[in-house]
């Protein structure tokens, strides 16, 4: 269980654990740190466009719980589901990005830097 700076814990199931061990081999204090870094780091469904939003929007659909909560970091696609009474976020499982695209993930992670380049910039010039 890692905690986030507002308060909030995040927890991750047993569900995720052997999911991760399988998938990517990673050990269960892997997929603790990785899941606090892909949630607070990780590409959200508002930043996508194009077919990796429709892929989001898809995987969203199927687990169809409110709360849903979808990030992207690396290769991995998390699945985060939120319960506010709680301030709990818990990663219930992890899949593979499809490798077409990867290459669109690259462009958004790109657009994200060089909007973070553009206001550092800004707060030089003022």
């Amino acid at each position: 269980m890692s905690l986030l700076e507002d308060g909030w814990t995040i927890h991750v199931t047993q569900h995720a654990y052997d999911r991760f061990n399988e998938r990517f081999r990673y050990k269960k204090r892997t997929v603790d740190r990785m899941a606090k870094v892909a949630y607070l780091k990780g590409v959200k469904h508002a930043d996508t466009n194009g077919r990796l939003n429709a892929y989001i929007t898809k995987r969203n659909q199927a687990y169809m719980t409110s709360g849903t909560d979808i990030r992207i970091y690396g290769e991995v696609v998390y699945i985060f589901v939120k319960h506010p009474s709680v301030q709990t976020v818990n990663l219930v499982t992890g899949v593979h990005l499809d490798n077409d695209l990867k290459n669109q993930m690259r462009g958004v992670i790109r657009k994200r830097k060089e909007g973070r380049k553009e206001g550092s910039k800004e707060i030089e010039t003022v």
